[in-house]
This record gives structure tokens, sequence and C-alpha cells, in this order.
């Protein structure tokens, strides 16, 4: 078997796990943080990705290096894949509901051991935050990096909402404490800017 032929199986290996995995080729590239012009010029066989990216596409479907090294009759098979998002999900929802779990079970608490405290319902503000640096941790582990930025954002403005209650609910003459709100709009900007420039400076690292 030549150079040509042998990369003609692993790109065509490449492409079939990737739509196995219903995984377009830019939402492929933004995982491997590289561009999708590498991505295509590799599953059209114009050039072969190194062994550690190879190693990354294995871990991501759930197969072995040495399946993209074999020619398959059949469609690639996806053994893990599925189980595996399965399994990230399920995670995901346990940990948001353990979050609210929390919430209820304080609210319960102090609603038994003191029903005079009147601003219980707070606990069931700050689920909110809690929810968002939940997913903003499982969107970075698992590198679900359109996860990772929403919930980041939605991490500033629950907090200051967080924030504009509680002191609206405690202390008394707090007219303007809606002006925190203004905060979240630098915030907001620089989280964009900080993951905007993130991704152009590690597609320019793994360009070069």
């Amino acid at each position: 078997m030549d150079q040509q032929a042998f990369n003609a199986i692993i790109a065509e290996n490449m492409a079939k796990y990737r739509k196995a995995a219903n995984l377009t080729q830019s939402e492929l590239a933004e995982r491997l943080n590289y561009s999708d012009k590498s991505i295509s010029k590799w599953e059209q066989g114009n050039g072969m990705p190194d062994i550690f990216v190879l190693y990354k596409l294995a871990e991501l479907y759930g197969v072995t290096v040495n399946d993209f090294f074999c020619k398959h009759e059949k469609q690639a098979p996806m053994p893990h894949t599925n189980g595996r998002l399965f399994s990230r999900l399920m995670i995901l929802i346990m940990s948001v509901g353990l979050c609210w779990l929390v919430a209820v079970t304080a609210f319960v608490a102090v609603k038994i051991l003191a029903p005079q405290f009147s601003y219980s319902w707070l606990f069931f503000i700050y689920a909110l935050p809690a929810t968002c640096i939940v997913a903003t941790v499982l969107g970075t582990v698992w590198k679900f990096f359109p996860v990772r930025e929403i919930s980041v954002s939605a991490l500033i403005w629950t907090l200051l909402l967080s924030v504009c209650l509680t002191v609206t609910a405690t202390i008394e003459g707090a007219e303007n404490v809606a002006l925190v709100f203004l905060l979240g709009i630098p915030l907001q900007i620089l989280v964009v800017l900080w993951f905007f420039f993130r991704r152009k400076v590690g597609k320019k690292n793994k360009k070069q």
C-alpha cells in the first residue's frame, strides 16, 4: 500500500467517524482547537494529522487509533460514542439537579427550624449561579466550548441578579441597587473578547 492509499483510508475513516458522531467539521475543529480548513484537508486526503490528534479523535469517538488505519467495508462502528454522550448528559442533569436539591433542602430546613426568617426564597436565586458554575466546569472538562461560553455569560448575570435581590430584600432604601447590572455590560464584553482571543490564538498555534 502506497502513501496516497494509506492517507485515503485515514481520510475516509475520519469522515465516517465524525458523521457517525453527528459533528460538523466546524464543531470538530472547535473541539480539537484546529481550523475547519485543517479538518477538511485531512478528510480529503490532502494531509494527515499527527498521532496526537488521532489519539484525541480516538478518545472522542470511543475507538482505537488503529481503527483509523483499517479499511472498513461497512460504515465505521461507533460502539461508545452514543453511550458516552448519554452518560455526560445524565451527569450534567444530575449535577444541576443536585444544585436545586441543595436549594430546596435549605429552604425547607429554614422554614422548619427558623420560620421567622423571611429570606429563605433567596436559596432558589443562589441556585441559578450555582447551576451556571456546574455547566461551566463540565463544559470546560468535556470541551463543550459553546456550553462553557453560554454558561459563563449566564453566570455573570445570575450573580448580579443574586446580589441585586439580596440587597433589595435585606437592606432598606437600596433603590439604586439595580445599577449593579451595569457591571454586566463590560464583563460580558470582556468574556466575549476573551473567548474570541482564545480561539484565534489556539488556531494560530495549531497551524504553526
